[in-house]
């Protein structure tokens, strides 16, 4: 934080010029240098805990001190604090000079009793432990002097203490920092899994070899210092833990890492999701050398998790990543390629990936790899979707098929959106192949799968074509799947899916709706999310007159419907600025006034529709909240149960 201020573009004299004097046009128009800054939450709570009064809450000049030294000198002359009173800053400033300045400090502030200024050095050397954006100041030479002329802090910060200390001491050369933990080891300080990873530095490991002295079982705690030390490259520090009897295998205790619900605990799994940058392949393969296995959890059979890992965690270095562990793999001696592993790679390689084409990046190469050592994939069926999407060579598609022993197989669970053959077919609008898939056993009807998955019918309808080709595709797939029997209905995804009329509101495909409308489609079906505003098909229409007005003609309502019906989609309309399409569906809403009034039977007809509408969204809305909760007390549940050692769900006992 220091000096951060004047650290622009490589101008720091100019810079540093122009904003000293900003700061001295402030306070010349009246700023007070001794009013409160506003403590953090961290900050806040020590506040309340130690019961500080407000004359004792920091001020911006105990603030521009830790900051910016020049600054601080510069606007000093301008408080009026009484300097018979020890102040914060003046606490600070003699710290800092050491124990005999600080203690003269003291001595010479004698309007306040021995009992308040002792309360009043405790805070401030606990507030060396704060760590926030606005407040993180730790200074081993305050720390020192303030611990030397007696200051107590609770035992619970010791950890907190030496975690700072240990992240800003300077090594072999810090006496200062030698001191304080000897302080702190002479009252009691006990070397906690937290501590010892705080030792790790980029290079050396002379302060793990401190603490080795006050350390009973480096073993027991010591793999968080073994990732961190193997992120940070520090070889050196690698061998020394593994050296005093870190278990490179057993699983990282103390310290959980997870992406969604994964769990992470082995080296390798950690040293992959937990580095901020690219992964190093070379401290990755030292790892595997010295007995790290591959794998993302340790219960886990095989390396098909450590895959998937890479794919959630770190899918922007997955192209150094997969064939750094497919080497790794190859090198296991003669331990042969498992059935997941092989599946796992496949998958990984199959993901659609809207920045190349697949025949264009270099996840051909890894396909062609596995293909050629290993034969097709144990499961072909499963990665023939992605591999449509991904828009890999028909050859290899036709290989695929063939290979397939049900051709309506979906696509892995990594995917938001699981695909079967004929669903990605249409998905990327490839007629021959829609067909195709159809003559050998394709199921036009599969539902969709994933969050975001979708029928045939849906995916060609939520697929935007750009030129009239392929306009003239889409309209033949759809006339196609219609006329062998798909659902122009069917129920779209939970919570992230489309009806196939949806997806033509949305992308304003005016002739593909008059067809799937001429087909019976009900444009007041959608699916329910548990959000304060699901949208129907006319709600998704508020870009275009003619799409607004052919569903109104359709009898289609908001999902918002209010007490006319459409109240959500003229919001909607008004809210993004298509005054055109709110004043289509205030027309429409006048017309049906007038007809309610010639013909009252029509108004009742239409209340009823309305009414059937809330209540089914009602009882759709009470089911996903108790699916929600029931989510909760389960994991709850398993949490608890696990804590204790037992399995969830129950197991049946053997007979």
């Amino acid at each position: 934080m220091r000096n951060r201020w004047f650290r622009i573009h490589g101008r720091e004299s100019d810079w540093r010029k122009v904003l000293l004097q900003v700061v001295d046009f402030y306070f010349e128009s009246g700023a007070d240098v001794d009013s409160p800054f506003p403590p953090c939450h961290e900050h806040w709570e020590l506040l309340k805990q130690t019961e500080a009064p407000e004359d004792w809450y920091p001020t911006y000049l105990d603030w521009i001190l830790q900051c910016e030294r020049e600054l601080f000198d510069r606007i000093q002359p301008r408080s009026s604090v009484d300097e018979t009173i020890a102040t914060r800053h003046g606490i600070l400033l003699a710290a800092m000079q050491g124990k005999s300045i600080l203690s003269g400090y003291i001595g010479s502030r004698n309007s306040q009793t021995a009992a308040e200024v002792s309360r009043f050095l405790e805070l401030v050397l606990r507030e060396q432990f704060i760590s926030s954006t606005l407040w993180d100041f730790f200074n081993i030479k305050i720390v020192k002097s303030l611990l030397s002329i007696g200051v107590q802090i609770p035992h619970s910060d010791y950890s907190t203490c030496c975690i700072k200390l240990l992240e800003h001491s300077r090594g072999s050369d810090d006496h200062d920092s030698l001191w304080i933990l000897n302080h702190l080891f002479q009252n009691g300080l006990v070397v906690t899994w937290e501590i010892f990873r705080a030792a790790v530095s980029d290079k050396g490991t002379y302060m793990l070899d401190v603490l080795r002295n006050f350390v009973v079982d480096v073993g027991m705690i010591g793999g968080p210092a073994l990732v961190k030390a193997a992120i940070l490259g520090n070889y050196e520090a690698v061998d020394w833990l593994l050296g005093f009897g870190v278990d490179i295998k057993s699983p990282i205790s103390d310290t959980i890492y997870t992406r969604g619900d994964l769990e992470i605990n082995t080296v390798i799994g950690i040293l992959i999701c937990g580095s901020r940058e690219e992964p190093d392949t070379s401290m990755l393969r030292y790892l595997v050398g010295c007995g790290a296995e591959l794998k993302r959890a340790v219960s886990d059979q095989h390396a098909g998790g450590l895959t998937e890992l890479i794919r959630i965690s770190q899918e922007k270095y997955a192209t150094r990543l997969v064939p750094w562990l497919l080497d790794q793999l190859e090198e296991r001696g003669n331990r042969k390629m498992l059935r997941a592993e092989l599946q796992a790679l496949y998958i990984f390689a199959a993901i659609p990936r809207s920045d190349l084409s697949f025949e264009k990046s270099i996840w051909r190469s890894v396909f062609n790899r596995l293909r050629n050592t290993y034969g097709l994939p144990p499961c072909p069926g499963a990665i023939l979707g992605p591999m449509i999407v991904a828009g890999a060579r028909d050859e290899t598609i036709q290989e695929l098929i063939r290979a397939s022993i049900d051709i309506n197989t979906y696509s892995e669970e990594a995917f938001l959106q699981r695909l079967t053959p004929i669903q990605a077919a249409a998905s990327v609008g490839n007629y021959p192949l829609v067909v195709q898939l159809f003559e050998i056993g394709a199921d036009v009807n599969s539902p969709p799968r994933g969050q975001l998955g979708k029928t045939a019918l849906q995916a060609i309808c939520a697929w935007n074509p750009l030129s009239e080709k392929d306009k003239s595709r889409q309209q033949n797939i759809v006339n196609f799947l219609i006329k062998k029997g798909a659902n122009i209905d069917a129920a779209p995804a939970h919570r992230h899916g489309d009806t196939a009329i949806m997806a033509c509101a949305a992308y304003g495909n005016i002739e593909l709706a008059t067809v799937l409308l001429a087909h019976g489609a009900d444009p007041n079906i959608y699916p329910w999310r548990l959000t304060t505003f699901p949208y129907a098909a006319l709600d998704l229409a508020h870009g275009r007159c003619d799409m607004t007005k052919l569903l109104l003609n359709a009898g289609a309502l908001s999902s918002h419907r209010g007490s006319t019906g459409y109240e959500g989609a003229l919001w909607t309309a008004e809210d993004e600025g298509y005054n055109a399409v709110a004043d289509i569906i205030r027309d429409h809403m006048l017309q049906k006034e007038q007809q309610f009034l010639a013909k009252p039977e029509l108004r009742a007809f239409h209340s009823a529709i309305v009414h059937k509408l809330d209540l089914e969204d009602a009882l759709r809305h009470a089911n996903e909240t108790y699916r929600e909760d029931k989510k909760k007390v389960i994991e709850i549940i398993r949490i608890w149960m696990g804590e204790r050692g037992w399995n969830y769900p129950p197991q049946t006992p053997p007979k």
